[in-house]
């Protein structure tokens, strides 16, 4: 074939589109070259012109086409060609997508319409991604977002009312920022149209907000609403800058929108809200309806400032603080911690209304001026709203500040009632001076009412000024100025300047004061002041007489003529005094007695112990006493200090007397007479107090007591039987306490005595049975009375402590598990141990563990340390503390032997294309035998114990070995979803095999 025939004619592989890298095909041939003949001859008929002259060219070309295509050599070199000329148009395409390429990224910008045109046009060449990497241009807003906007008449009016009020918008209205939360923007338009509907006078302002509150209440009440009034107001705010760019443009002889003129327009349209990129194209649609040339800075294309959402400052893109109100422009939402941008309203992940923060900070810089002026009442409401506006789960610092003003407002309103309630305090006790002058000082200023409160006082006081100006009238007579000070003091009593003219006219004293004694009561009585309406001041001092109101102890004020001094001193001079008193301002004098009382008073306790040949004689002297005068008398008691005779006179520090001048079985009455000494020095004799004594030897003491327990009525008590020696005189009786009463043994005390000591038990006159012996310690003190003395015997020590019961022990390989029931009143056992004996508490030699209930209720159960194969002897004993003793039980014992365990482990298989049934497995760490197992069953869950559900299987024993065993299972009668668990039937045996239990994935049957 010729070079001049090649040139005229396609190669016949590119003209019948056949790959000439793929693998020659000759079938594939000729179906191609059938429907290429078809297709051409489709061409010629149904087509004219150029086309259907190449048609018919192509059609006279096949038989030279199959000449060429079924020749092997002729094929080859076609191929050879084609692929020369593919190569050739490759290159060239390569060098256009170059230069296109170049010229592509040259543009200022490309829509992404354009760019995927463009990829799509070259893809042939490269993979898409490839294209796209290369192409550098910025890519811009092909078309704006159509917005729905209010209808225009509707938001003229707005924005006309807002004009006449000065003011751009809804929000500033509301007094909120434009990222305030629409349900909070609603609250406050409803609050609003409230607090204006409240206002009676109906001015031109009244009424534009009455008005314009309906608006955003309707705004506000939905998402939409409010997206078509923001969209309203920033297509606003873009014609009003627009408006003055277009005047400025129409003045210049240059129609056209300079650099720093379109960078200008760009600044103050994103401060607005408007998006940068968003802006600069509607400017350069409004520059194209005007004919304008609009310069843009090929940076602008790509530029994007932040705009600040509290002050609308614009900010470079990499900065975090706003240069204006230096608050950050991004944080992170306090819900999910997501990034928000600062024009934010809500969080674009969960929808946390973070543009709440703005409002937020105003909020906290109000708080701040409130607290200053300590408002609490507004204060509060502010916080409240706080509260609805930010309620984040977790805590952030808006949130740490709320509650940091909470609990300082907290503290505040706790600082308010203590005020009120100190005003209130000085009010109702009339104290207005003091209360003026608390209200007028630092710590009142938290009062919201104070103003009022200065007035009411100052309305009161000014009536008892008028009433101490007429007082101060020199020729008024005194009795007339006391009564006009006391009027004033009646209205106000911390007037000091009434108090004062009082104290220069003292009251007159009252007159011919009198006293009686009965049964160590003072009667007093007096004569009245000459001056009306005074107060008497008793006055009472011992040894000398009062000289004045403050001399001696005070024992009442009183209106009335009669007083009755129920607790006198006895045993000294006492003197009394009335004094009158008028408003605090006592008499000059005062009404004395002529003569001092002295009240005498007898030795109490009183009491005689008899013994062989002698009477012991003990009292408690009174107070202020001389001496105890001691008188003895046969047969009959005594009638005076000198009917008798007289055995002894003690000083009074001295409390007892032993009296051996005596017989045995005679009878002797003792008389103990207190003396006290007058004004004169010279000595008083009280009446006595008389005791009867017949000395014979005492009876002996008890010191040896049998204590025989058994159980008592409930299981939680016991009861004693206790046995002893029947006295040779007196009667036995025990006294029974809780504490120990040592410090009392072998004494002799008054029979009343006992019964503060304990219990006394008495029964038979040689044992008693105790009914109730509450665990514990419990004191037995023996008692032997007689002639109404108590003679003390030798204390005896029970001890009740109730063992731990239903102990129980399992063998957990390195250990053994201990378990028992702890009895009433216990908290705290001692578990020992030794491998040879029995141990005991005080076996230094022994092991002791002291195990707390606690600790023990923590884990159910306490593990001990232990070896395989090795005898362990064990002791638990309970312990009850009783004050500072601790007191052990008998304790329980056991013995144990723990072996090698057989470790069991197992799981369910499950069916396969081999074994249609599911399978139980079980394994052991050696070789052994099994005992008797059950697979429990139950549905949805795992069971518990062996009990619980259903029986799956009964494994038999048998022999295992380290292979394990498979147990085939019965399916159809297990229902679905339900869990297996292996036990063994005899419980005791977990001493010996252990059976591990694998996840419960391994244990689901089917």
């Amino acid at each position: 074939m010729s070079t001049e025939k090649k040139t005229q004619r396609q190669n016949f592989f590119l003209l019948l589109d056949i790959n000439p890298n793929e693998e020659w095909d000759p079938d594939k041939f000729v179906k191609v070259l059938k429907a290429k003949q078809v297709e051409w001859s489709r061409q010629k008929s149904l087509s004219v012109g150029q086309k259907a002259s190449q048609a018919q060219r192509n059609l006279e070309l096949i038989p030279q086409i199959r000449k060429v295509m079924e020749d092997d050599t002729l094929r080859a070199q076609e191929r050879d060609e084609a692929l020369k000329e593919l190569a050739s148009q490759q290159a060239a395409r390569v060098e256009v997508f170059e230069k296109r390429l170049e010229f592509f990224n040259a543009k200022e910008s490309a829509s992404q319409t354009e760019i995927d045109k463009f990829i799509k046009e070259f893809q042939d060449l490269y993979p898409e991604q490839e294209i796209r990497n290369r192409i550098t241009v910025t890519i811009r807003a092909e078309q704006q977002v159509t917005r729905q906007a209010l209808e225009p008449s509707r938001a003229k009016a707005i924005a006309g009312k807002l004009n006449d009020l000065n003011m751009s918008s809804l929000y500033e209205l509301l007094g909120c920022p434009e990222t305030t939360s629409t349900r909070i923007l609603q609250q406050k338009a409803e609050q609003l149209y409230r607090d204006v509907s409240k206002i009676a006078t109906k001015t031109q302002e009244v009424t534009l907000k009455s008005d314009l509150a309906g608006s955003a209440k309707d705004i506000f009440s939905s998402e939409d609403k409010r997206k078509q009034y923001d969209e309203s107001l920033r297509q606003l705010k873009f014609a009003s800058l627009f408006k003055v760019l277009e005047e400025q443009i129409n003045q210049s002889v240059e129609k056209e929108i300079t650099y720093n003129q379109t960078e200008l327009f760009l600044n103050e349209a994103q401060q607005a809200g408007w998006d940068r990129q968003e802006a600069l194209f509607q400017l350069k649609e409004q520059a194209k309806a005007h004919k304008w040339l609009v310069h843009v800075r090929p940076a602008e294309e790509k530029s994007q400032k932040v705009r600040c959402g509290g002050c609308h400052t614009l900010n470079e893109a990499d900065q975090k603080f706003c240069t204006q109100c230096r608050q950050p422009l991004f944080i992170q939402c306090p819900e999910c911690n997501e990034t928000i941008r600062p024009e934010a309203n809500a969080c674009g992940h969960c929808g946390f209304p973070v543009g709440n923060r703005y409002l937020v900070e105003i909020h906290l810089q109000e708080l701040q001026d409130l607290f200053k002026k300590r408002d609490t009442q507004k204060a509060q409401q502010l916080l409240d709203e706080m509260k609805t506006l930010w309620q984040p789960k977790k805590a952030d610092r808006y949130s740490q500040e709320i509650k940091r003003f909470q609990s300082e407002l907290q503290r505040l309103h706790a600082e308010l009632r203590k005020v009120e309630a100190h005003v209130q305090q000085l009010l109702n006790q009339k104290k207005y001076i003091t209360a003026k002058q608390y209200l007028e000082g630092p710590a009142a200023a938290i009062l919201p009412n104070r103003a009022q409160k200065l007035n009411e006082i100052q309305g009161e006081l000014s009536k008892v000024r008028s009433l101490f100006q007429r007082a101060t009238v020199a020729t008024l007579p005194n009795n007339e100025k006391i009564a006009l000070c006391r009027q004033a003091l009646a209205l106000c009593p911390d007037y000091q300047e009434a108090r004062d003219l009082l104290r220069t006219i003292p009251p007159m004293a009252p007159t011919n004061l009198q006293a009686k004694t009965r049964g160590g009561i003072v009667s007093l009585s007096w004569q009245p002041s000459s001056t009306e309406g005074v107060m008497y001041v008793i006055v009472r001092k011992s040894l000398t007489q009062p000289h004045s109101s403050r001399d001696g102890t005070v024992l009442d004020t009183v209106p009335g003529l009669h007083y009755e001094d129920s607790r006198p001193e006895t045993g000294v001079p006492l003197y009394y005094a009335i004094f009158a008193e008028c408003e605090g301002v006592p008499s000059a004098n005062g009404a004395l007695l002529e003569q001092p009382l002295l009240l005498l008073q007898d030795v109490t306790q009183a009491f005689a112990e008899v013994g062989n040949q002698q009477v012991k004689l003990s009292w408690v002297p009174p107070k202020n006493v001389a001496s105890v005068l001691l008188v003895r008398k046969q047969n009959v008691p005594p009638t005076s200090a000198s009917d008798g005779e007289v055995i002894g006179e003690c000083v009074p520090a001295q409390t007892s007397f032993i009296d051996r001048d005596v017989q045995n079985n005679q009878t002797y009455y003792y008389a103990l007479y207190a003396r006290f000494k007058d004004q004169h020095g010279r000595l008083a004799t009280a009446p006595g107090v008389r005791v009867k004594a017949i000395p014979e030897p005492p009876p002996a003491p008890i010191h040896s007591l049998e204590m025989h327990m058994r159980p008592g009525s409930t299981s939680a008590e016991r009861e004693v039987e206790l046995r002893w020696t029947p006295p040779a005189k007196g009667k036995a009786i025990i006294l029974k306490s809780t504490h120990t009463l040592q410090h009392y043994e072998k004494k002799v005390i008054a029979e009343s005595t006992l019964y503060t000591l304990g219990q006394l038990l008495e029964d038979q006159p040689d044992s008693v049975v105790d009914p109730k012996v509450a665990p514990g310690v419990t004191y037995y003190l023996p008692v032997v009375l007689f002639h109404k003395m108590a003679y003390i015997g030798t204390e005896h020590r029970l001890a009740t402590v109730d063992d731990v019961q239903n102990v129980r022990w399992q063998n957990m390989n390195t250990a053994l598990r201990l378990q028992w029931k702890w009895p009433a009143n216990c908290q705290e056992v001692i578990v020992s141990s030794h491998q040879l004996r029995w141990p005991e508490l005080d076996d230094e030699y022994s092991s002791h563990t002291k195990v707390s209930r606690s600790e023990y209720d923590r884990l159910g159960y306490f593990e001990l340390r232990c070896d395989k194969d090795t005898d362990y002897y064990l002791r638990i004993t309970a312990l009850v503390t009783q004050g500072t003793e601790e007191i052990p039980a008998q304790g329980v014992r056991l013995h144990v032997h723990p072996t090698d365990l057989l470790t069991l482990t197992y799981e369910i298989k499950r069916p396969t294309l081999w074994r249609r049934t599911p399978h139980l497995h079980i394994a052991a760490d050696r070789a052994g035998t099994l005992p008797t197992l059950r697979l429990i069953g139950t549905r949805d869950r795992l069971p518990v114990h062996k009990t619980d559900g259903t029986m799956i299987c009964r494994i038999e024993p048998t022999s295992i070995n380290g292979r394990g065993l498979t147990f085939p299972l019965p399916i159809k009668e297990v229902a679905p979803g339900t869990y297996c668990k292996l036990f063994l039937e005899d419980d005791a045996l977990y001493q010996e095999i252990d059976i591990c239990h694998p996840h419960e994935d391994k244990l689901r049957i089917n």
